[in-house]
């Protein structure tokens, strides 16, 4: 049988002690490094446009790590309510699905009309439902879609033009899932309605 002697005794307890506090403290800062990471989700030009801006400003005032990931509108959100990711920027009618999401309305942008360059509306100042009421709409090679105008992208070989008289828009929005209790959440949901609201 092996005796400690007084001094081994003290010994024994400081490595311990000293093992449980090393042990507490890499638990903190593993925990702490998983909630000081973003994970934000984008869909398009509109984003791509703006949420680098949105990032730099945002970090210059924390210290928060953020990954940034495109995806299609649909996976999107899917990803943000199976808690993939922790914010996601779509449009507010995909928001609505999802009772479990947040959402914010952050821009509210007008539809326009996309043609394909040799499409005879293509060189149109404006147009008017009147003049697209024949028009077969997304055919291929043929006829004319609607979309939000921030979503077409400079590199689309399309004509936007933009349909006046018309109640049709789209409702950006940026959303986070209601059981995510990261702090940094908030602070950029706050800082993005500001930067939209400027």
């Amino acid at each position: 049988m092996l005796l400690l002697t007084e001094e081994g005794k003290r010994y024994y307890d400081l490595a311990k002690k000293l093992l449980s506090d090393y042990k507490n403290e890499y638990n903190d800062i593993k925990e702490n490094l998983q909630k000081d990471v973003l994970t934000i989700g984008i869909t398009g030009p509109f984003e791509r446009k703006h949420v680098p801006f949105i990032v730099k400003q945002f970090k210059e005032n924390d210290t928060i790590s953020i990954d940034i990931k495109a995806f299609n509108l649909f996976t999107c959100i899917e990803k943000l309510n199976n808690r993939e990711i922790d914010i996601a920027f779509g449009l507010s009618n995909n928001f609505k699905n999802y009772p479990d999401l947040i959402y914010r309305t952050i821009y509210h942008s007008h539809v326009c009309v996309v043609t394909s360059l040799e499409h005879p509306l293509s060189h149109k100042e404006y147009v008017t439902i009147k003049d697209i009421k024949n028009e077969p709409l997304i055919s291929l090679g043929e006829g004319i879609g609607l979309s939000a105008t921030e979503v077409i992208s400079e590199n689309d070989q399309v004509a936007v033009i933009p349909l006046k008289e018309s109640h049709h828009h789209a409702d950006y929005a940026v959303g986070y899932h209601q059981d995510n209790g990261k702090k940094a959440i908030q602070q950029f949901m706050k800082y993005v309605e500001d930067y939209f609201r400027l």
